[in-house]
């Protein structure tokens, strides 16, 4: 692990724990880096489902709000106000009190309703406030002599790679196999019923 700068995951338990048992926990804790475009699909997709059965207007600021809050996370430089951050997502925070961090003003208005629809997201929250998430996220959790500035943000570079390798369409040389096979199996088919003198 001398030469290795970070190591970057989409968020995966399974994987964290298979790069652990193969390299240790100490240096996992230095090296592995969250992919940012997981961790805003994330966000994006809890704002939508928690502010769902807000009221039109209420729907968005909760929306937006929830989005802003999320993506100002890491970039937090004490741990007190990533946790406060993460605190006031599910609610148990008054937005007004947060650090660092601007939200529309017609969010204040309308925050008890909106905290009480952010309670949904607690489950959320303590995933990503677990210890090896955070440092995974944040570089107020992180060992200060990880390379994490000089590491990928994302898994992108890898995913499209993965993506041209698996064509959504069959390949010419593929389909003239697949006819071979098919013919090939037939004419076997039809001598073995002559040969056994089968109609």
């Amino acid at each position: 692990g001398k030469t290795l700068k970070g190591i970057v995951l989409d968020w995966s338990d399974a994987e964290r724990k298979g790069l652990q048992l193969a390299i240790g926990e100490k240096l996992c804790d230095k090296l592995l880096i969250g992919c940012k475009v997981h961790y805003g699909r994330s966000y994006q997709r809890v704002a939508d489902k928690i502010s769902s059965p807000l009221p039109n207007q209420t729907r968005c600021l909760s929306r937006e709000a929830f989005c802003i809050i999320s993506r100002a996370i890491p970039l937090q430089k004490s741990k007190s106000d990533v946790m406060k951050l993460f605190n006031s997502l599910k609610g148990a925070v008054n937005i007004g009190e947060i650090p660092n961090v601007t939200v529309p003003a017609e969010v204040l208005d309308h925050w008890k309703e909106i905290a009480a629809a952010w309670k949904e997201a607690t489950h959320w929250v303590e995933w990503w406030t677990r210890l090896p998430h955070l440092r995974m996220l944040c570089d107020a959790f992180r060992d200060p002599s990880s390379a994490y500035e000089r590491a990928p943000r994302d898994t992108n570079g890898v995913e499209r790679i993965n993506q041209d390798s698996k064509q959504s369409f069959p390949t010419c040389l593929k389909m003239a196999m697949e006819y071979v096979y098919k013919k090939d199996k037939c004419l076997a088919l039809s001598y073995i019923a002559a040969e056994k003198q089968f109609s």
